[in-house]
């Protein structure tokens, strides 16, 4: 038998008994066994996980775990661009759908412009918000602190900039969205419509 070291991160923890999820847990494994067959024991899916690291290094489902190893299990990053890690699969599970509310439906044609999803909601209150987002894994970019702040809420970023050209510039960096050459376009397209 081998022992090795476990950590899962943020919503691969709901396939986890509660006593082991949010922390680092020792577990026994069959020898040889592979990172295949330690998800398969915590029953976690293949699908499910983006980036595996065992002692800090980027591997696959084959690898072989040895005893002491330190593992740690992501789901999909929806914030930073891990394609250079990934290990596990040809193309990252990172999928950005934004949800914009009325007063941003500029930034949401902007970003569609930079070939991101975008979905234009007339709703307004948190209540109608919450199950659109959860339901389809969009990020409610909102300029609203309450709508930023509700609980139910998982995938939320509160816009600072005061104009559309602040506010995508604010979401490219924020969720390292690529496409610089259409970003200078975009720029040379609001220093035109401003004059």
């Amino acid at each position: 038998m081998a022992s090795v070291h476990v950590r899962v991160y943020e919503e691969l923890n709901d396939f986890l008994p509660p006593r082991l999820r949010k922390q680092r847990f020792d577990l026994e494994l069959e020898v040889p066994s592979t990172v295949g067959d330690l998800l398969k024991k915590l029953a976690i899916p293949e699908d499910q996980v983006e980036l595996i690291l065992v002692n800090g290094n980027s591997v696959d489902f084959a690898y072989i775990l040895a005893d002491g190893d330190w593992i740690s299990l992501y789901p999909v990053f929806e914030s930073l661009d891990i394609r250079p890690l990934l290990r596990v699969r040809a193309h990252a599970l990172r999928r950005l759908r934004f949800l914009v509310e009325p007063e941003l439906f500029r930034l949401g044609l902007c970003l569609r412009i930079l070939r991101s999803s975008v979905l234009k909601c007339r709703c307004r209150s948190p209540d109608e918000i919450v199950p659109i987002s959860e339901c389809g894994r969009w990020i409610v970019l909102t300029k609203n602190p309450a709508i930023a702040r509700w609980p139910e809420l998982e995938r939320v970023y509160l816009l600072r900039g005061t104009n559309t050209f602040q506010q995508l510039i604010e979401v490219i960096c924020r969720f390292n969205l690529t496409g610089s050459a259409l970003l200078l376009r975009l720029r040379s397209l609001f220093a035109r419509t401003a004059r």
